[in-house]
């Protein structure tokens, strides 16, 4: 296993090579596309599936909330998946596909600048 420069063992950061067990989760990236409607000329918005990886999807932290008198939970989640050419333009614009769930992303991480993984930090909003 190939080590971080910052690091002295393979589990003393959460940098070096991302282990293939700890992946278990298969997630869909997605970009958003927009498209002009040819009967009514309104641009419509749409989500285009970028790669279906593997990742570790870690919970961060979750808070309830009322909005318009209606309950809502807002999760924070990590998702993390190994670096490649087909996830290296994820972007804040982009979200994350995870089974029936969508995922806001909010930051793409690159750790040590490595292109070894990308840590997405991401948010679920639920209604009701």
């Amino acid at each position: 296993m190939a080590l971080s420069p910052a690091c002295s063992s393979p589990t003393a950061c959460g940098v070096c090579e991302v282990r293939a067990g700890l992946l278990d989760q298969r997630v869909t990236l997605e970009q958003p596309s927009e498209s002009r409607d040819p009967q009514y000329g309104t641009m419509t918005k749409t989500w285009v599936a970028v790669a279906t990886v593997w990742a570790a999807v870690e919970p961060q932290s979750g808070r309830e909330y009322l909005s318009n008198e209606e309950p809502g939970a807002e999760l924070a989640l990590r998702v993390r998946v190994r670096y490649s050419s087909q996830v290296a333009g994820c972007s804040p614009k982009w979200r994350v596909k995870w089974g029936g769930r969508l995922l806001q992303i909010n930051a793409v991480i690159n750790p040590l600048s490595a292109d070894e993984e990308l840590q997405l930090v991401c948010t679920e909003y639920r209604q009701g």
